[in-house]
């Protein structure tokens, strides 16, 4: 079996998590023992570990010191905190000095077993779940490039692409490669609606999507009229993507309504 990765547990019980260390090696984990806060420290600062698991409550150097210390040498190790007390001010401490997680005995297997997925395979874990998500949506995408004949199905279809684009990116997916392509064949179908209809467009206002003329007639101005307050920012050539990723910004302060394509 591969190796998963490399576990310190340091634990002043550490005789009674037997079980727990041949459950990790069943699962391809090496894990490395210790028994008290200096020891774990020399054995980090002279090893390479890819997560601590570090009982809060231990004789001696307490787990917050150790925590402590260990994050004065290696400040990006993942460290998870687990105690017997529930005490709200025990996790805001550990919380305050930048733990990856916190777990409260007596700690289910499972639990850590989610813990390890969450901080050292969690890159490949959503790598694995997007290609195999956006595989089984391909054909679809491809229906829809080759049925889109209004602005709402081009809006869309745009969206789907959007999407994928972010998270295939985002993983640094193999399969950028075919989104790319059928970003592609997207662009070819849209400039022939856009050729089809441009024309008829300015003969019948009325009808056409919305277009940039359009912009206050349609969505400033009813909003003036009705009294509310508007804040207009003009972006020029700001992509659907780029809105997309200014957008998670954007959610930490302010609550968006509405979204309109044109």
């Amino acid at each position: 079996m591969d190796k998963q990765g490399k576990i310190l547990w340091v634990d002043d019980e550490i005789d009674l998590l037997q079980s727990y260390f041949i459950f990790l090696a069943d699962k391809g984990y090496e894990v490395e023992k210790t028994t008290n806060g200096i020891d774990a420290i020399e054995l980090i600062n002279n090893n390479q570990f890819d997560i601590i698991f570090l009982d809060e409550n231990m004789p001696g150097l307490s787990g917050l010191d150790t925590l402590s210390q260990i994050k004065q040498s290696k400040p990006n190790l993942p460290i998870v905190m687990i105690t017997k007390s529930e005490a709200e001010n025990i996790m805001d401490l550990a919380i305050g000095k930048q733990i990856a997680d916190f777990l409260t005995k007596p700690v289910n297997p499972s639990q850590i077993l989610l813990v390890l997925k969450k901080h050292l395979h969690q890159n490949a874990i959503v790598k694995e779940q997007t290609n195999s998500a956006y595989s089984s949506e391909f054909i679809q995408i491809n229906n829809q490039i080759s049925e889109a004949d209004s602005d709402e199905d081009f809006f869309e279809l745009y969206k789907q692409l959007t999407y994928w684009d972010l998270r295939l990116d985002q993983t640094q997916n193999e399969l950028y490669n075919i989104l790319l392509s059928q970003k592609e064949e997207a662009n070819f179908a849209f400039s022939k609606y856009i050729s089809k209809n441009y024309l008829s467009w300015f003969t019948s206002p009325d009808s056409r999507p919305t277009m940039s003329p359009d912009i206050f007639k349609k969505h400033i101005f009813p909003l003036l009229d009705g009294g509310d307050k508007v804040f207009l920012i003009v972006i020029d050539n700001f992509r659907y993507d780029q809105w997309k990723m200014v957008q998670q910004l954007l959610e930490e302060f302010y609550t968006i309504e509405k979204e309109i394509l044109y």
